[in-house]
């Protein structure tokens, strides 16, 4: 029967569309991330048609998860993580939010001042069981990358990473 059909094909549908927003591994290997720089070169090129970015870790160790805007690491301490992009021609672009507008208004609701925040650090989330930070960033959108630059305000030791661009239709 046809009506039998369409539930399973939008289960499929469904199914293929949150598949394609997993993150997929774009490096692997032993790192301890500090507050120096490090710099990672990409197995291949990655391309961020946004709007959305995710970069998840693989970590080196159990129980690191996400918590608004850090890593929480399995002591308890939280961890921010920056994350700066890196294109063939040495472009950096820095992983965070843009600047957002904070719309005032008075007691009757009538907008009385806009300002324009400054850009803050990415959120961080778990994605597929990995601890991730994302942001927004219309800036980089369609730009190729090679490298990934990366500091943690504490150590965390990190086996891989993971790259997930594009336009967000459902959390994974």
């Amino acid at each position: 029967m046809a009506g039998t059909v369409k539930p399973r094909f939008g289960i499929i549908a469904i199914s293929l569309l949150l598949a394609c927003e997993q993150p997929r591994s774009v490096w692997s290997g032993d790192v301890t991330l500090t507050t120096q720089p490090t710099t990672l070169t990409l197995q291949e090129s990655i391309r961020a048609p946004g709007p959305t970015h995710d970069l998840c870790f693989v970590p080196a160790v159990e129980g690191v998860r996400a918590d608004w805007d850090s890593l929480v690491l399995p002591a308890g301490r939280g961890t921010r993580v920056e994350a700066v992009l890196i294109t063939p021609a040495g472009q950096r672009d820095t992983l965070r939010h843009p600047p957002s507008p904070m719309i005032h208004r008075d007691s009757t609701g009538r907008v009385t001042d806009t300002v324009w925040a400054r850009p803050t650090r990415p959120s961080a989330w778990m994605i597929a069981g990995l601890p991730c930070v994302w942001a927004h960033a219309d800036t980089a959108r369609g730009r190729r990358y090679v490298a990934i630059e990366l500091r943690a305000d504490r150590p965390l030791s990190i086996r891989g990473l993971h790259w997930w661009s594009g336009q967000r239709i459902a959390m994974p």
